[in-house]
């Protein structure tokens, strides 16, 4: 899927101890990557904290980048 430009949205299976979804999400390209929680009980914040922690970046240097994907893929104008 990756291979192909399909973005990917990862969630709670993040948060796994030896998570294969965390494997991915380490090596795949940033512009290729989501975070959702779907109707879990979970914090978003803890999701984003993982994948920073992950890819070695910023907090806000991730939000930012999910923030602009989702801007230029839904129309969204942004403020």
């Amino acid at each position: 899927m990756i291979s192909h430009g399909l973005y990917l949205s990862f969630g709670e299976s993040l948060l796994k101890h030896h998570s294969p979804s965390a494997e991915v999400v380490s090596s795949m390209p940033l512009d290729l990557l989501f975070i959702e929680t779907d109707d879990k009980q979970i914090d978003v914040r803890e999701l984003y904290q993982r994948v920073a922690t992950l890819r070695d970046l910023g907090m806000e240097i991730l939000k930012n980048d999910i923030y602009q994907r989702f801007c230029k893929i839904f129309g969204y104008a942004g403020t």
